[in-house]
């Protein structure tokens, strides 16, 4: 026998078991008795001769019930039971001891020692204290698993009603655009052309950002209407009541979903390389990269798009605007990669 090191007494022979039992006692031959009494009940120990082997053996291996004497060289039993039950408050600590002095016995219950076990014990005494203890942990085990299963299905909820929740927007969005040609599609294609852009240039949640270049405009629904379809420019304050609708738009969703690349997208994509974008005025690479990706897809459909004011330009045109607006308004990495992407007709939406 090995002191101050592991001694395997029998392999688990249920994999389903509450874990381990460890055996700590300075007197080997009182730990291995402790761990002879427990095999014949099925439980495959381990044992320790010191607190400090104890808490060695636990880095690298999970117990679920731990006997330990309280007067050993170094690290005591109690200190042992405190720390172990620091690490895992499921753990089960059986105190062993020959000492009847009560204070022993208070600070083992104040440690939340889950048994008390005075020498000498006979093996009907350690069995009764192994059998609760392991019913005990059990219990423990099942309510945290209970637990995780029933956070799990309320995410699981959460998520159904906010999918629910977006097409349901998606498809109010939709409803909207129709009713304009200048618009139509306008909210799937940046969606499109966003993810193009993207798969180019890695480093963000696909998902996240079709949803978020679908309802990048959502905003608009709190705009007067007119505003959106006037022929000519649009005065100070009518400008100022359309710069709120990135807002507007983080203010409808909010309630409704929980993605941050979303609801970044929604508010920054008129954010300005320069910082001269609204409505935070953030520059550079304070813009999160998904709204710098939806900027120029957003830009670049509007600029290929029949708009009441103006007619639509080339494809080649409004790259070139893009390109020359490099470091002012957008991203100069990102339009130098527009430049090679959205020319190319796979990259397009009709």
């Amino acid at each position: 026998m090995q002191t101050d090191t592991m001694e395997t007494m029998t392999e688990p022979a249920d994999p389903s078991d509450v874990g381990l039992t460890l055996v700590v006692d300075d007197q080997p031959a009182v730990a291995a008795t402790v761990a002879k009494w427990l095999e014949k009940e099925g439980m495959a120990c381990h044992v320790a001769h010191s607190g400090c082997a104890a808490l060695e053996m636990a880095e690298a291996t999970e117990y679920g019930l731990v006997f330990a004497d309280v007067h050993m060289p170094g690290e005591s039993g109690l200190d042992l039971a405190r720390e172990l039950k620091d690490r895992d408050p499921s753990i089960q600590v059986v105190i062993i001891t020959g000492s009847t002095h009560l204070q022993t016995a208070v600070e083992a219950l104040r440690l939340d020692a889950d048994d008390y076990l005075l020498k000498p014990f006979d093996p009907a005494a350690l069995l009764h204290s192994a059998r609760r203890a392991r019913k005990h942990r059990q219990l423990i085990l099942e309510n945290q698993d209970y637990r995780r299963s029933l956070e799990d299905r309320v995410r699981q909820q959460s998520r159904r009603l906010e999918r629910l929740y977006l097409s349901s927007i998606l498809a109010l969005v939709k409803a909207l655009e129709a009713k304009d040609p200048h618009t139509r599609g306008h909210s799937d294609r940046v969606a499109s052309y966003a993810l193009a852009l993207a798969d180019r240039i890695g480093g963000v949640d696909r998902d996240s950002l079709e949803v978020g270049g679908q309802l990048h405009d959502i905003g608009k629904i709190g705009v007067r209407g007119g505003l959106l379809r006037k022929n000519g420019p649009l005065e100070l304050p009518e400008l100022e009541h359309v710069q709120t609708h990135p807002v507007v738009g983080v203010d409808i969703l909010t309630p409704l979903l929980d993605d941050p690349v979303i609801l970044e997208i929604v508010r920054y994509h008129h954010e300005r390389w320069d910082g001269a974008g609204y409505p935070d005025g953030l520059a550079g690479e304070e813009i999160p990269l998904p709204a710098r990706i939806v900027a120029v897809a957003d830009t670049f459909d509007a600029m290929t798009t029949s708009r009441p004011y103006r007619s639509a330009r080339t494809h080649a045109q409004a790259l070139a605007e893009i390109e020359a607006e490099a470091g002012r308004q957008f991203d100069p990495e990102i339009a130098r990669i527009a430049a090679e992407v959205l020319s190319r007709p796979a990259a397009r939406v009709s």
